[in-house]
């Protein structure tokens, strides 16, 4: 650099940094909004955007054209949200129980809508909508339960989303018991639909099946002898009667069939990789029951010859391929085979780490290269963020550092006896210090004197030897305290600003 360049700022002076003490309040302030924002919802919306829909659309044929493109529906498959009551922990205090509905509630709702950035053209539920939707309650009281699930689980803005549900042993019960409402089923099916649906999407058919129902009536026609057409003959109108009478249809075209209750499988069978621990192992007792039994299931595969089988109920992720006999009864006796994908739960309360959902894609089989049979529906796990896991990885040890380094800021003022509570000098290299030389800029030859808007002012805090004054404010509190008093204001000082944010996001998002 030449002489023209050279900035020149009078003789040499000390510079340094004003009130570093209250500089580290500031730093940890911006560093928890930023923090609590992450945790709150950008966290959410990050472990969303590494999810994507399969794709099912390629290959294709090539005289495919726009519309065409078009017949593809993305479904959002959810499992086991079950929105606790304040009865769902009997023996939990009712304030801790209404602090833990806000905390999950809240995890369910920016989950919800950070999923909702996908843009899914449906969402199904696999049961277990309600914690305790079997219990015994006034209307009323079972009508403002039904509406807290619907206050999460909101459509989009501008868009109609179609929301099909399937019950599960929550929702409506499993066996007898005191405990559970006689009209359980009735109500849910006032609130949630029909307890069997079969709904047609894009040359495919999505078999909704009452899990719970079939549990039950499976165990009374084993106890009638009856074999399953006798027993379709005798009740028509029940559960086995309902696969039954859509067997011919749907053996014509790709389904999916939907259950709450996992089907039948060897114990200990392996779930694959990405369950977080054990395995879907047989069991049953009051209300509910793990998988369901082997007759049945066989019955449901034989009926619909699934593409795809999707299940709840077990909460944590499972992958397994179940091998059927297909034969039509006329040819020779035939196997296939067809995964079966049990579906992560979407609440953090259900004793997985990681809450998840599947998202189904759904092409046509006319526009593809493959025939229908062999043009497999498609489905992959988006992984939802561990909240648990942000409370004890990213919140607890962010505080403790803050209240360290606050704790240390105010032991070191304490100790140096205030000696750098107006600044800190600054150590300049030697390349910058030696142009610190002058009272103004020379600029081309030309000195321009800068004059800024509080020169020739005087403060009591200003040091002489500063590079430019320091702005007059009283003393802050805190600033000339023991370190502990210090310590506690800073604290609160850093404290309310994250307790802020944290308010104001969740409260957005309610």
């Amino acid at each position: 650099m030449g002489n023209k360049d050279a900035v020149l700022l009078g003789s040499p002076r000390r510079i340094g940094v004003t009130r570093p003490y209250y500089l580290l309040v500031n730093v940890l302030r911006t560093l928890w909004v930023a923090v609590v924002y992450h945790s709150e919802l950008g966290i959410f919306r990050a472990h969303v955007s590494r999810c994507s829909w399969p794709d099912v659309t390629s290959p294709l044929k090539s005289d495919v054209n726009s519309d065409e493109w078009a017949r593809l529906a993305n479904v959002l498959v959810i499992a086991d949200p079950q929105i606790f009551n304040m009865e769902s922990y009997p023996g939990r205090s009712p304030w801790l129980m209404r602090l833990t509905q806000i905390i999950v509630d809240l995890n369910m709702r920016k989950s919800w809508r950070a999923l909702l950035r996908l843009q899914p053209d449906m969402a199904i539920f696999l049961g277990d909508m309600l914690d305790n939707g079997r219990a015994i309650m006034s209307d009323p009281e079972y009508t403002e339960y039904h509406d807290r699930f619907r206050d999460i689980f909101v459509p989009p803005a501008g868009k109609q989303l179609p929301m099909y549900y399937l019950p599960g042993n929550h929702d409506i019960g499993l066996g007898t018991s005191s405990q559970f409402a006689d009209n359980a089923t009735q109500r849910y099916q006032t609130k949630f639909g029909q307890l069997n649906q079969l709904v047609e999407l894009y040359g495919h058919i999505l078999v909704l099946i009452n899990a719970p129902g079939l549990v039950e009536e499976e165990y009374q026609r084993t106890q009638s002898g009856l074999n399953y057409a006798h027993w379709v003959a005798t009740n028509p109108n029940g559960n086995i009667a309902f696969v039954h009478s859509i067997s011919s249809y749907a053996k014509q075209h790709p389904a999916v069939l939907l259950t709450h209750i996992p089907l039948a499988r060897p114990e200990g069978a392996d779930c694959g990789p990405l369950r977080e621990r054990g395995t879907i192992r047989r069991g049953w007792g009051r209300g509910y029951q793990n998988t369901l039994p082997l007759q049945i299931s066989e019955f449901l595969l034989t009926s619909t010859h699934p593409s795809l089988v999707l299940s709840g109920d077990d909460h944590d992720y499972c992958e397994y391929t179940h091998t059927y006999d297909s034969s039509d009864g006329i040819n020779e006796i035939s196997s296939k085979s067809v995964t079966e994908i049990t579906v992560k739960s979407f609440s953090m309360a259900m004793g997985v780490r990681k809450p998840g959902v599947q998202l189904l894609s759904l092409a046509s089989p006319s526009y593809t290269t493959s025939t229908p049979h062999t043009n497999s529906p498609s489905a992959t796990p988006c992984i939802l963020p561990d909240q648990l896991g942000i409370y004890l990885q990213t919140y607890i040890p962010f505080l403790l550092l803050s209240l360290l380094l606050l704790l240390a800021s105010n032991i070191h003022r304490v100790y140096t006896r205030g000696r750098y509570a107006k600044w800190v000098p600054l150590t300049l290299p030697k390349w910058l210090s030696d142009r610190v030389t002058g009272n103004g800029i020379l600029l081309r030859g030309h000195r321009v004197r800068l004059t800024l808007p509080w020169a020739g002012r005087k403060d009591e805090d200003e040091d002489e030897g500063a590079l430019w004054p320091v702005a007059s404010s009283k003393r802050r509190a805190g600033e000339h305290s023991g370190a502990m008093s210090g310590w506690l204001w800073d604290v609160l000082r850093v404290g309310w600003i994250a307790l802020f944010c944290f308010v104001a996001i969740n409260w957005w998002v309610i």
